[in-house]
Formats: structure tokens, sequence, C-alpha cells
């Protein structure tokens, strides 16, 4: 397979004529989520077809749009990898793709007992992935000979490896799993999480006043992270703004002073942006009569159902796990019955199955166990238009 390096719009638009010729497209990215520099960044795009690899570099393409329309073309079925990382960063740029295969869901539905991109292809292909490089700086440039070799292997061989998955999955009459469970993948989407601060090592040891002038920290660093560019975590470390969040610096010294501080903002400008940003979380808690106490520690509510049914919820979910392990294996369980919907179930709420293929297998299993199917209390399937 050739491999082509497509660093100017004429390329790429030539790439994605080729690419329109095909039925079906391999793809994969490579970003950089806050490791290198500020933020989730696209850094590279691999698509091939099955005579050739194009390594798209974003930086240098004016407009991608002709991608994304190619990725949202629902005739044309584009082939991933573990593609949850993929799609939620596509979606954040404007692209939602359709008709989408993951190799790595076909071995779940086969039932790998591991399900890395190297472990399928050395199992299915006999062919050895080398993944030193994938905590590689994808934002440097030009990427190195290396760099380039390893990105286009996540690719190339991906349509060998679909077509073999797809006859197993055939062969078990298990095709319109994958199907469905990539429809399912078109439906995903990005949520901002807006109390990032707690996720923090020791954040929730904090009152909540502590935590309100962490969260305004928080901030703080990560508009420090956007200006210089860097990983926030790279500009003041985890503990440290947490520490400061609770006992705050006094004095542009022993702001200096502060382990893991970036250079660049050891200096009495910062410390002064720091103070005011401390001194304005301080004003809003006390106007919000934020308290200086300690959170009280999550207690799940008081079930609205008797113990009775608590402990036959629990049997029937157990002998239906049980029963899908002995017949499809254990780690192609989770695809058919979550443990989140049994959790939900077992609290007294309804089970929640949102695949077709899943529920039909979940209804048979529970015919065969003689278990009656209103006890499943299931939700009904509403289906996505």
């Amino acid at each position: 397979m050739k491999i082509h390096s497509v660093t100017n719009q004429t390329d790429f638009e030539r790439s994605i004529r080729q690419l329109r010729a095909s039925s079906e497209i391999a793809l994969d990215l490579e970003f950089d989520n806050n490791r290198y520099t500020y933020g989730l960044n696209l850094c590279l795009i691999q698509v091939c077809d099955r005579a050739d690899c194009f390594l798209i570099d974003p930086f240098a393409i004016r407009n991608l749009r002709p991608l994304w329309d190619l990725l949202e073309d629902p005739t044309i079925t584009k082939i991933f990898h573990c593609a949850n990382s993929d799609i939620l960063l596509l979606k954040t740029l404007g692209c939602s793709p359709r008709n989408i295969l993951d190799t790595e869901v076909a071995v779940k539905i086969l039932n790998y007992q591991k399900t890395s991109l190297a472990h399928s292809i050395t199992v299915n292909l006999g062919i050895e992935l080398d993944k030193s490089l994938q905590v590689s700086n994808w934002n440097t440039r030009p990427l190195t000979p290396q760099q380039l070799e390893y990105a286009a292997a996540d690719v190339t061989y991906l349509h060998k490896l679909k077509d073999i998955l797809v006859e197993e999955l055939r062969q078990l009459n298990r095709e319109h799993w994958l199907e469905e469970e990539g429809r399912q993948l078109e439906l995903i989407e990005y949520r901002e999480n807006t109390e990032s601060h707690l996720k923090l090592k020791e954040a929730n040891r904090l009152t909540y006043y502590h935590q309100f002038i962490l969260k305004g920290l928080f901030h703080f660093r990560d508009q420090l992270g956007r200006t210089f560019n860097k990983p926030p975590a790279f500009i003041i470390p985890n503990d440290v703004l947490v520490s400061i969040a609770l006992k705050p610096v006094v004095s542009p010294e022993e702001w200096c002073s502060l382990r893991g501080l970036h250079r660049q903002i050891k200096d009495v400008k910062h410390f002064k942006l720091f103070k005011e940003t401390l001194e304005k979380a301080q004003q809003l808690a006390e106007e919000q009569q934020i308290p200086n106490r300690y959170p009280t520690p999550y207690r799940r509510p008081p079930l609205s159902i008797p113990d009775a049914e608590v402990e036959q919820r629990k049997r029937i979910a157990d002998n239906l796990r049980q029963a899908l392990i002995q017949r499809y294996g254990e780690n192609t369980t989770p695809l058919l019955l979550g443990q989140n919907a049994v959790s939900e179930f077992c609290q007294g709420n309804n089970l929640i199955i949102r695949k077709q293929y899943a529920l039909e297998i979940i209804l048979e299993l529970a015919a065969e166990l003689h278990i009656n199917p209103a006890l499943l209390h299931l939700e009904p399937i509403i289906s996505e238009q």
C-alpha cells in the first residue's frame, strides 16, 4: 500500500476524490489531549482505501469540510478501531460520522480476551505492530518518518482485519449486532463537565467553601494554559492548585517558590493575577453564602420497593448475567447487559436495554430461565431518527 503525506489543499482534494470512489474507508486520528499543548487538538488524520493511505495534516489544510462531508456520507462505511474518542473529537469539529464499523466492537462480540488493535492484528494477520510511539508528540512538525510509519499502520490493516472479523460474525449470525452497535456510535455526544475541578486528587476532601475557591483557581489556571499553549497541569500542578485553594500564598516570594510552577508565571504580574482571582472567588463565596463545612458523604436514597423485590431483582439479574456469560462469553456480556443497567434495575428502576438485538437475546434467555417478562420491567426502546 502506498502512503501519501497530504500537506496542501491540492493533494487533499485529490485524496478526497479518490476516497469518494470507495465503498469503505479506514480511519484513525492522532490527537493531543492536554499532554503536550493546551486542550484537545487534532494533529493527524489517517484515511485509507484498499490501495492508498493518506496521512492528512490538519495544520496545513485550510478547509477540512470535504473530508467531513465524506465521513458523513451514509453510503460509505467508515472502519475504526475503538471509535468513541475519535467520534467525540470529530463532533467537536462539526463532523458527525455515519455508517460506522468498529473492529474493537467486533472483537468484543467475538469474546476476545484482549481488544487492542495490536492484539487483534497479531491474532488475525500474524503481524506485530510497534506501539512505542503511542504517546508521541503529534503536534511537532515535521513529523518523523517513524511517526508517519506508525500512524499509517493504524489504518492500513483495518480492511483485512474487518474482512476476517465480519466473516466470523456472519458464521455466528451476529453481523446485525455489529451494525446496530455502529448506529449506537453515531449517537454518542460530547458533554462538557462543569465540575472538572472536583476530579483533582484530594478535591473531594475540601469544604464546600474551598471547593468553590478551587473552581475559580481552576479556571484561572485554564486561562494560563490557553495563553501559553501548555497543558494547565504543566502551568500549575494539580496538587499545588488544591494546596493553594486550601491555604493561599500571600506574597510574590511565596508564589515564586511554589514547587512545579511554570517558570513563565513566576513573577509579580502573575502573582497579582492569582491574588485578584482568589479575592474575587472569596467575595463570590461570601455573597453566595457558601458554607465552610465538608460535603455530606453521598448516600443512595432509600429504595422505594420492598426488600423482597430487591432480592428478587438481584436473583433475576444474576441469573441472566450468568446465562449470558455461559452462552456468549464474559467479554461479550457487557454489550448485552451492561453493569449500569443491572445496578439501576436492582435499585428498583426499569431495565433499560437500548439495543434491539440485545433485547431479543434477553427476552429469549428469560423465557428459557422461566422468568416472567413482566418482572424485567423493561423500558421500551425509543427508535432514533
